[in-house]
């Protein structure tokens, strides 16, 4: 990861989203995922090892289908409503 951006405003919560940029070898690609919540950012950030991006849409939580976690630390994790590459 070389970026996280965070972009909101207190009045329009459904605009909520949060971009992440990740870099691997000469390799770019940035995610936005819409509408995040539970952002949660431990000591340690941002020296993950791995991110997992999961698919929880069967869980039927409302507005939720994204989870994203760090494998190894566990110094992020949030669920978003959507993802897309940007």
């Amino acid at each position: 990861m070389v970026d996280l951006r965070y972009n909101g405003t207190p009045w329009a919560a459904e605009d909520h989203f949060l971009e992440l940029t990740l870099a691997k070898e000469s390799k770019t690609i940035r995610l936005r995922f819409l509408q995040p919540s539970g952002l949660r950012i431990n000591a340690g950030f941002p020296t993950q090892f791995g991110l997992y991006i999961s698919d929880i849409l069967s869980k039927g939580w409302e507005g939720i289908a994204i989870e994203v976690g760090d494998f190894e630390n566990q110094t992020i994790h949030f669920y978003a409503k959507s993802v897309e590459r940007c």
